[in-house]
């Protein structure tokens, strides 16, 4: 089948959720736990390198370059990362939303787009013509070219491209009237992470994990054909608390392998997803260490979905993500 096919389906299905919720999709009686993304965090063999990329060609910039603590390391549940290069970068129109970079030790067989995990982060930007162009000699391999694929948006136009570490972005703007678009206005050329995508095997399993431990709203399941075959691939959403913010779920089956890692270092690629909460103790969850100051005096605890997929919250009252 055509991946790229798929998930330009995928992101149809998604705008639609987004603009129109379901019969019974109403507000929660408890607001969502999960505020927003903070932090998403690629990793890398060679996370300088992708640093650079992102700050030659996306905008980005370096804010700090650190090594991670041991304390940082197993709360993730990845002691071999302790010691490893730990790279913050953001851009100026949202300085406290962060792309970062960890080194890993990278092993054969990890490719995001055929393995399960965190599969794709999704970026605003501001001209997706204009940067898919200026992207053609970059670091940065574009995988599709900007189309419309929704019918009711037809001012939104989305490309996908491959990272030097073998993360997949999704890069999407809405030419039409800011006004009235359902995405949020980037500042700059290139916005933060908005929305932070899951693929896998049991997705819905997934999703509803989510929607019950973070008291988000399960909004209505879209199912789009696989080409060349009788059977579909759900994609579905969750919104967070704040504005624009998603958690965005595809079951395709091409990615339904584990995601191989090497022992105790984060998988490579798009390696997890961090998100503000508002109180850590409140959530009694099963983080893989208790709550402690990471940040500064910024506390934060990791845990992990029925898929093995890293889940890092941090207390929004203390945070402090210096590197």
């Amino acid at each position: 089948m055509s991946f790229a096919v798929s998930r330009r389906s995928a992101i149809a299905g998604a705008l639609v959720l987004m603009a129109k919720p379901g019969r019974g999709a109403e507000s929660p009686p408890n607001e969502p736990r999960l505020l927003s993304t903070r932090i998403a965090t690629v990793a890398a063999a060679d996370p300088h390198k992708v640093a650079e990329a992102y700050a030659r060609w996306l905008t980005y910039k370096i804010r700090g370059t650190s090594k991670v603590s041991r304390a940082l390391a197993e709360s993730w549940g990845a002691p071999r990362t302790a010691g490893q290069p730990l790279i913050m970068l953001s851009t100026d129109a949202n300085p406290d939303v962060f792309i970062r970079v960890v080194g890993t030790k990278a092993v054969p067989g990890a490719a995001v787009d055929r393995t399960a995990g965190w599969s794709s982060f999704e970026l605003i930007v501001r001209d997706a013509d204009g940067l898919h162009q200026s992207l053609q000699t970059s670091a940065f391999k574009t995988l599709t070219v900007p189309t419309s694929p929704v019918k009711m948006f037809p001012t939104i136009k989305s490309f996908r491209v491959e990272g030097p570490a073998g993360e997949i972005l999704f890069l999407t703007c809405d030419t039409g009237d800011p006004a009235k678009s359902i995405l949020s206005v980037p500042t700059g050329p290139v916005g933060h992470p908005d929305v932070m995508w899951i693929s896998g095997p049991d997705i819905l399993k997934v999703r509803d994990w989510y929607a019950s431990t973070f008291a988000m709203v399960p909004r209505p399941v879209s199912q789009k054909p696989i080409p060349g075959t009788q059977d579909s691939m759900p994609n579905t959403v969750l919104l967070m608390k704040r504005p624009h913010q998603l958690l965005q779920f595809e079951g395709n089956p091409e990615q339904f392998a584990p995601r191989p890692r090497a022992e105790g270092h984060l998988p490579q690629g798009n390696a997890m997803g961090s998100f503000l909460v508002a109180d850590l103790d409140a959530l009694k969850l099963p983080f893989i260490t208790p709550p402690r100051a990471l940040y500064g005096k910024g506390r934060a605890a990791t845990l992990l979905d029925p898929n093995g997929n890293r889940v890092e919250l941090i207390e929004e009252r203390t945070a402090q993500l210096s590197p």
